[in-house]
């Protein structure tokens, strides 16, 4: 029998000491299984995932965040925070 447990990633990232951007990113971990190879790649698979998804966030994400937090001060608008969110459900 498989045991699984879910992992977050999450952070708050600033500009200009306001808050422009907000991750959170759940992944699942297999922490027991009768064959330990394929838990490896499992594990593997989801934490490369993930990390990929929080590099997107802090570097893209981070970029365009700025460039609307540029613009809305420019033009009085209020600071707009962008979110990322990813949710891992176990069936």
């Amino acid at each position: 029998m498989n045991k699984i447990k879910i992992n977050t990633a999450e952070k708050e990232l600033y500009y200009k000491g306001d808050i422009i951007l907000k991750y959170q990113i759940e992944y699942p971990e297999m922490i027991y299984s009768d064959d330990e190879d394929k838990m490896n790649i499992f594990n593997y698979q989801n934490r490369k995932n993930a990390l990929e998804i929080q590099e997107f966030a802090e570097n893209e994400l981070y970029e365009q965040a700025k460039e609307m937090y540029e613009y809305n001060k420019k033009n009085g608008y209020p600071n707009m925070i962008y979110e990322l969110i990813k949710e891992c459900n176990i069936t």
